[in-house]
């Protein structure tokens, strides 16, 4: 749990979040990458990529 809360810590509410889960959607590397690049060119800079499970506070 002590994880868990330094990374919501150092989030923003500005932050946009990328969580990566077993049970989330697939996506191939090219979706990925171009969801990444849609992002970017929207002005989303500060993007979160949050990788496995125990982030249900996030």
């Amino acid at each position: 749990m002590k994880r868990e809360e330094q990374l919501v810590n150092k989030l923003t509410d500005k932050s946009y979040k990328i969580l990566i889960h077993t049970n989330g959607t697939m996506l191939s590397s090219e979706q990925f990458a171009s969801r990444i690049d849609e992002l970017g060119t929207s002005g989303r800079s500060d993007v979160a990529v949050i990788i496995g499970a125990g982030v249900h506070s996030i």
